[in-house]
């Protein structure tokens, strides 16, 4: 947060600072990987395209922003369960209105912890939340549900 001294009135005033275009560097850890390959899955076959980390991460974000209370509950409480630190990095690169929803998406996750979130781990919570199936994965996502060649001859 920004302090600047408002010379008019001569008082303080409080500005944030608005977030821009930047590089977050990810722990490269088990759990890292397995969520968010488990969330880049989920989204590829959700939108009938390949999608990336960063990709996976937006639409984490736009999920925890319009999910329910419980739902962030729960995601709140899987997340604790898991070991997300690691010396090795992935860096993902966000543009400016991708910081903005992280920004948003970090407010509400936040409020519901009590507690301050960094970049990582609210990156971290938006992967869990795409890739966990207790958040309702598309029935699509079930390999074993897909097509077969063979199962044309059925039908």
């Amino acid at each position: 947060m920004k302090t600047d001294i408002d010379h008019v009135g001569g008082g303080l005033l409080t500005t944030e600072k608005e977030p821009t275009a930047t590089i977050v560097a990810l722990p490269r850890s088990a759990a890292m990987i397995a969520h968010a390959a488990a969330a880049i899955h989920a989204l590829s076959i959700a939108e009938q395209k390949m999608v990336s980390m960063r990709g996976a991460a937006v639409a984490g974000f736009d999920a925890i922003i319009d999910d329910k209370r419980l739902t962030v509950s729960i995601l709140l409480r899987i997340h604790e369960k898991y070991d997300f630190s690691g010396r090795e990095k992935i860096h993902v690169g966000f543009s400016t209105e991708e910081m903005k929803m992280l920004h948003e998406c970090r407010k509400r996750l936040e409020a519901m912890k009590q507690t301050k979130l960094d970049r990582v781990q609210t990156i971290t919570l938006a992967l869990m939340r795409l890739a966990r199936p207790e958040f309702g994965q598309n029935d699509a996502c079930d390999v074993r549900k897909l097509p077969t060649i063979d199962s044309g001859l059925r039908e």
